[in-house]
């Protein structure tokens, strides 16, 4: 029997949009493959839920859909009082993965701003070689130093490179060993810099992350001159 492709992603009802393209790019890219996608359900409306449910299953069959729905009470670990104010709790949900899902060994976890034009059943088998998660590198705020705060930092661990975690390849059993979660939360509020759960997630994983290809996450800046086209392969 085919191994799924198993995916994880999270949303609520403002990135409701994001989330059925994100989804229908990577059921459309990857036809033929059984997709198991988990849904981090951070606020969506039961009949959003439904209307989501029936229109993806109404154009691709080997797309299954699971809803955990995640309180906001069990987000509020990670210091809510010190959020930037375009983060919402569904950024931060993708942190409880190692301990939603206990008897799963990896993941792929995807943003819900993603055009995916690519079977991603590739990158759900690369090796991690003892790394916790593979990433692709930032390509705006490229290094620790340029992410977090510099408090406890080495003038080495200054210029590691940070990763972009819109798009992830987890080792959850990894990360259960080091409870993610109970380790992130632990931070204080001043200490998870310019983008906090990413910079966090850069913080605890430093030296324990695994590059990708840039073509794993091509990050552009959506400008006048944004185009949709492929200027890369």
């Amino acid at each position: 029997m085919t191994t799924p492709l198993s995916i994880a992603l999270a949303s609520d009802e403002g990135y409701i949009d994001g989330l059925v393209g994100t989804l229908s790019g990577v059921a459309r890219s990857a036809r033929g493959k059984i997709i198991q996608a988990i849904i981090l359900d951070c606020g969506l409306a039961d009949a959003d839920w439904r209307k989501l449910s029936r229109h993806l299953a109404a154009s691709f069959s080997h797309l299954h859909l699971i809803r955990q729905i995640i309180s906001p009470d069990r987000l509020q670990i990670f210091n809510p009082h010190n959020r930037i104010l375009r983060l919402t709790n569904s950024s931060y949900a993708r942190l409880l993965l190692p301990e939603l899902l206990p008897h799963q060994a990896r993941i792929v976890y995807l943003d819900c701003d993603l055009f995916v034009d690519a079977d991603l059943t590739p990158l759900f088998t690369i090796p991690l070689d003892g790394a916790l998660v593979a990433a692709v590198q930032d390509n705006h705020l490229g290094t620790l130093g340029q992410i977090i705060p510099h408090a406890g930092l080495t003038a080495t661990e200054l210029k590691l490179p940070a990763f972009n975690s819109g798009v992830m390849l987890m080792d959850l059993a990894a990360l259960r060993r080091i409870n993610l979660a109970a380790q992130i939360s632990a931070f204080p509020p001043s200490f998870q810099g310019k983008l906090q759960d990413q910079g966090a997630l850069n913080y605890l994983l430093r030296r324990k992350w695994k590059p990708l290809p840039a073509k794993w996450n091509r990050q552009k800046f959506v400008t006048e001159n944004f185009s949709i086209y492929r200027d890369s392969p």
